[in-house]
């Protein structure tokens, strides 16, 4: 006989992984490995440290930091909002049948 187990509540969350969305540590991974990539094949050094060193636990701590923000607090596609927000006008949408119906300009479409 099976025995009742306790239903997950949160099922429908993203997975996070130490507070950060799963997805997101590709990005956080890309740019700290690109960060340490660059500087050590440029060979670049600020007073004799190799500029490798502190670019790239740098830039993780910095886009760990930036996602962890965005994710705390906030509502699922809170950046994507802001952004579109930033990028859109505000009377700018997709349009409703009503609007259709009742604007001239659509009666070609019937």
């Amino acid at each position: 006989m099976l025995r009742k187990r306790p239903i997950r509540a949160r099922i429908y969350q993203p997975v996070t992984r130490f507070g950060v969305v799963a997805g997101d540590w590709k990005y956080i991974l890309g740019i700290s490995v690109a960060c340490y990539a660059v500087p050590m094949v440029l060979k670049l050094s600020i007073s004799g440290i190799p500029l490798f060193l502190l670019a790239g636990p740098g830039a993780m701590f910095l886009t760990y930091s930036f996602f962890y923000w965005i994710r705390i607090g906030k509502a699922p596609g809170w950046l994507q909002h802001q952004l579109r927000s930033l990028l859109r006008h505000e009377v700018e949408r997709g349009t409703l049948a009503a609007d259709r119906a009742s604007n001239p300009s659509y009666r070609w479409l019937k």
